[in-house]
């Protein structure tokens, strides 16, 4: 095997890794990240939990995320992480 094919192995190695390193995300640093965007609040402000679902890394589980005055619930997907899966909530009502 010559450098070139050696290297392009390699490379294609690493990016089958860093593409299944998605699916090992969890749950609910997924969520916080994508609730961070969504309420305007800095992720260290934000409380995440799962609310229900067999496991925080399965697809279909759906998690509650507060903060900043405002909460929402995010499901999980295989392919995207999680989405949004309610309106807005401002808890101060």
């Amino acid at each position: 095997m010559n450098l070139s094919r050696a290297s392009r192995a390699l490379s294609a190695g690493i990016a089958i890794g860093a593409a299944s390193m998605g699916c090992m995300a969890s749950g609910i640093q997924l969520t916080k990240e994508r609730a961070a965007f969504d309420l305007n609040c800095a992720q260290d402000k934000i409380d995440v939990q799962m609310i229900s679902g067999a496991a925080e890394r399965g697809t279909g589980s759906v998690f509650g995320a507060r903060g900043c005055g405002k909460k929402a619930t995010y499901i999980r997907q295989e392919q995207t992480g999680v989405t949004l899966n309610s309106p807005i909530q401002d808890e101060s009502k």
